[in-house]
């Protein structure tokens, strides 16, 4: 078994780190996020520094600066160039990106903006009376560079009489001696007596606290070498960045694997940039690699046959691994195809806030190539196969927790079951079978009240794909913005019937997805709290001609429209989950039911 990643804990200079990081020795990994801290940020850890206080530990990784394990760059604002970091870099900074590169910026002064400040650079100073004088806090400032004079920026008698210099200067002995020279010989010229009183009673006080702040000490973890290609140590690294979140943004698979691949000639981020290009639903649904780029990781990985697990996927061969990848990206599209259609076959994600379940997407690509791999005699009832599983696995909610192993696994049983019926029923559909269909009078949507819940939007879906059109336009969902709304409106209930049903809250009784629909945010308002009965007779909201062709595609049948005329809640409630739930069992009614299950002691 290969050796784990030896972990040694020490401290080192934090300046000394800073200078690394100038002279390329202490690069960046190039999937480490953007430098993100704004100037506020600086300066408070400019004061934490200053002060001496603990500012957190740094996690280092040392490295072979002939061969690093993942593809390196400077921090930025560094001016060494990206040519010359190559063979420079003996350590990565894994963990403390944005505090290495905050003191970088600020003792360096590179010459770059900063995050919610104009197009121009940044300046730090610090007034040297107020910081001898025990006042950190009110010592260190930052001015935009634009605004600032050049007597401000340079050594000149403006600072020697403010006391008040850019942090470069004090950045280290060197700039600080040229600096405290000119000082002194500046005091000389005013009045010898001066000079004389400031080098017997502040000179050494001043190079004391300096020298405080130089010596600051930093705790750092450094972590061994990777050995070339040992897959086990570049898991343990994807484990620490999993883990690393300290401001809220995490690290993908995506940008581990981006690293790791590069020097062998793959470059996942322009692969990822032209399926944004090829795949127009990428832009549609917002998507971001580190989701949806794994997605297209691990459908290529379920071809493969290899695991889908974030620490299993740096590990994908970069065999074959461009070919895999168009081939992975040409599914996805077909897949939010598939998802979008609100034609028959279609799963009716008219908007992308509808998408039941992101996560079934990879394995809806990967059934999808699936399918198109087998005997054409095999392929309509594959596509049935998609159907099934697509619906019943959104209305149990299967894929609401912890979703990898399942979908693995999904994958492998579904794949067979297309293949050959005989001796291989997916467990999926014995789940669906028990649960929406042989046991029908337990399952139940009443409950569901959430727009974030997955069968929540899947009734929006089945509603686009039944053909719901808006009350008042009678147009369909193509035409015009509608969003779920309330059928009885939710002040007509609070003022008529407050008091909870079918065992919900009052707010679940009131907001159940089985009294929402789809209709437009204008014939909602016209409705406002009226009840049904009224509205429903007001022909500037609903003709009449049209009132039953119109409510039966939003799954109000003959019998639940007699209760809606009615004001009659409960049993509208009932009549219309029934019509949804029938709509739901008509998609499945074809799936063949399980075998039975061999009778045991």
């Amino acid at each position: 078994m290969s050796e784990r990643l030896r972990v040694t804990p020490g401290n080192e200079g934090l300046f000394s780190l800073v200078n690394e990081a100038a002279q390329g020795k202490l690069a960046l990994p190039q999937f480490q996020r953007s430098f993100v801290w704004t100037a506020g940020d600086i300066r408070e850890l400019l004061v934490s520094v200053f002060n001496g206080y603990f500012i957190g530990s740094l996690l280092l990784l040392d490295i072979d600066s002939r061969e690093p394990p993942f593809l390196t760059r400077s921090v930025e604002g560094s001016r060494l160039a990206e040519s010359a970091l190559n063979g420079a870099s003996s350590r990565l900074l894994l963990d403390g990106q944005q505090r290495i590169t905050s003191l970088h910026y600020a003792f360096m002064a590179p010459g770059i903006p900063l995050k919610g400040r104009s197009k121009q650079p940044t300046v730090f100073f610090i007034n040297l009376k107020k910081f001898f004088d025990g006042d950190v806090d009110e010592a260190i400032f930052y001015k935009s560079k634009s605004r600032c004079k050049r007597q401000e920026l340079e050594i000149s008698t403006w600072q020697f009489e403010n006391l008040t210099v850019p942090l470069s200067q004090v950045a280290n002995q060197s700039n600080w001696s040229d600096w405290k020279s000119r000082y002194s010989n500046w005091l000389l010229s005013q009045d010898v007596e001066q000079l004389k009183t400031w080098m017997q009673a502040k000179e050494g006080n001043w190079q004391a606290e300096l020298s405080r702040v130089w010596q600051f000490s930093q705790p750092v973890l450094s972590l061994s070498r990777i050995e070339p290609g040992n897959m086990r140590q570049l898991e343990e690294i994807c484990t620490v960045f999993e883990k690393l979140n300290s401001t809220g943004i995490s690290l993908s698979v995506f940008d581990l694997l981006t690293a790791r691949l590069y020097p062998q000639g793959v470059k996942l981020d322009e692969l990822w940039n032209d399926a944004l290009e090829q795949c127009d639903f990428l832009q549609k649904f917002d998507a971001d690699k580190s989701d949806f780029g794994v997605f297209i990781l691990r459908m290529i990985a379920l071809k493969r046959g290899d695991e889908i697990k974030g620490k299993a996927l740096i590990r994908l061969s970069v065999d074959g691994f461009n070919e895999d990848w168009l081939e992975a990206v040409h599914y996805l599209n077909e897949g939010f195809k598939r998802l979008t259609s609100v034609q028959d076959g279609g799963f009716g994600v008219f908007n992308p806030k509808w998408l039941p379940s992101k996560t079934m997407i990879p394995l809806l690509g990967a059934l999808l190539a699936k399918r198109d791999s087998l005997p054409a005699d095999r392929r309509a009832r594959a596509t049935k196969v998609i159907q099934w599983w697509y619906w019943g696995a959104t209305f149990i909610a299967r894929y609401s927790g912890p979703t990898e192993t399942i979908s693995q696994r999904d994958f492998v049983a579904l794949s067979r079951y297309m293949e050959c019926e005989s001796n291989n029923y997916p467990e999926v559909f014995s789940e669906v079978h028990d649960e929406l269909l042989r046991h029908e009078e337990e399952y139940s949507i009443l409950s569901v009240e959430r727009a974030s819940n997955i069968a929540y939007k899947a009734v929006m879906c089945l509603l686009a794909l039944n053909g719901a059109k808006d009350f008042r336009n009678y147009e369909s969902i193509t035409f015009s913005q509608l969003d779920d709304h309330h059928i009885f409106p939710k002040a007509y209930l609070q003022e008529s019937r407050p008091e909870p049903l079918f065992g919900l809250t009052a707010s679940g009784t009131r907001n159940t997805i089985v009294n929402r629909t789809l209709i437009s945010s204008q014939t909602n308002r016209a409705i406002g709290k009226r009840a049904p009965s009224d509205y429903l007779g007001d022909e500037s909201i609903i003709y009449a001609e049209n009132v039953q062709d119109i409510l039966s595609r939003h799954f109000i049948d003959d019998i639940a429209q007699r209760f809606l005329r009615q004001n009659n809640y409960p049993q509208f409630l009932k009549q219309r989950e029934r019509a949804i739930l029938n709509k739901i069992r008509s998609i499945l009614e074809e799936m063949p039911v399980p075998p039975r299950r061999a009778k045991t002691d």
